[in-house]
């Protein structure tokens, strides 16, 4: 495969102390040639964009886009992708989160090495955190209506899985023109990677990870500013919204047993061996039946999409390996 161009989309939201860690990274770190950065922010109010048009004003490699408010990922990143398949003919974009640090000079070739089969349409790798946890992505479970939902899998060998880590990962063109870039019901965070995962199997694409290739995630770095009890809700309502639209409707029934765990979270939390009392417990609750009354509000809306969702996978979705 020769060079074809590269856009890393970067979405920046008062990254101030966190983004230009990472842009510095792509520019000091990678070996590929042909790539630009784009620097698309999300209506940032700190000095974070500012201070990067200042510093790569004259780097052609670094190109900037202006959202006038702050959207959300899902939209924010669409926004930055769209207008770029609009401008440029760029044949791979990188959604990258503001808070990866390249460590490996080859990972834009190791991202694009499997897409001379044109059965994949997005790769991924393995991200470290500072705590030394490992996240891959995987292969989806049954466990419960708004608990973790991934598996592992053999990490020691390329292959394909459900859905990836996307703070990192490489996209075809056609991938995002086919099924319409992210979901923007999951804004303004979580969940929507893992749905977009799912949506490129469903058009026909293979997910493909790739073992040898680590980069490093400061997981978190960009959500320390988001209040915790506002985190809980998003990523409660998006679970509930996410499963409606995937799980199959067995499954959908039997992970309201094992939620006992979450309702027990609630109230109790581990410090090693010691059990506390989890002093915000009635607003957890409360966040948690918002999330369950909204999901239920836009019901209308989530069967109409499952069963579009539905159709395109029995439509596009190759035949078990």
């Amino acid at each position: 495969m020769d060079e074809p161009v590269v856009e890393i989309v970067i979405l920046n939201y008062n990254g101030e102390g966190i983004v230009d860690k990472c842009v510095q990274s792509i520019l000091d770190k990678t070996t590929y040639r042909n790539y630009k950065i784009v620097f698309a922010d999300n209506g940032s109010v700190d000095k974070s964009l500012t201070q990067a048009e200042k510093k790569y004003a004259n780097n052609e490699k670094v190109l900037f886009i202006r959202i006038p408010y702050n959207t959300g990922y899902p939209k924010g990143m669409n926004w930055g992708v769209q207008e770029r398949i609009v401008q440029g003919t760029s044949e791979f974009f990188i959604p990258l989160n503001d808070d990866i640090i390249i460590t490996d000079p080859d990972w834009i070739q190791k991202l694009l090495k499997p897409m001379q089969d044109p059965k994949v349409g997005m790769t991924c790798c393995s991200l470290k955190t500072p705590s030394g946890r490992i996240q891959r992505g995987g292969m989806l479970q049954f466990n419960g209506l708004t608990m973790s939902y991934i598996k592992p899998f053999d990490h020691e060998k390329d292959g394909t899985i459900d859905v990836a880590a996307m703070a990192a990962c490489l996209v075809r063109r056609e991938v995002f023109l086919k099924i319409g870039g992210f979901d923007e019901k999951y804004t303004p965070f979580n969940s929507e990677e893992n749905d977009f995962s799912l949506r490129t199997s469903y058009a026909g694409y293979d997910v493909h990870f790739i073992h040898d290739l680590f980069l490093f995630h400061d997981h978190g770095a960009t959500l320390k500013k988001v209040e915790s009890l506002f985190t809980y809700y998003i990523t409660k309502r998006n679970c509930i919204r996410f499963r409606l639209l995937h799980y199959p409707l067995h499954w959908i029934f039997f992970s309201l047993f094992p939620e006992y765990r979450v309702w027990l979270s609630m109230f109790f939390f581990r410090d090693g061996k010691k059990v506390s009392f989890n002093k915000d417990c009635l607003k957890r609750v409360k966040l948690y039946v918002l999330a369950i009354v909204v999901n239920l509000l836009q019901l209308g809306e989530i069967i109409d999409r499952r069963a579009q969702l539905q159709t395109q996978k029995k439509v596009n979705l190759p035949p078990a390996r």
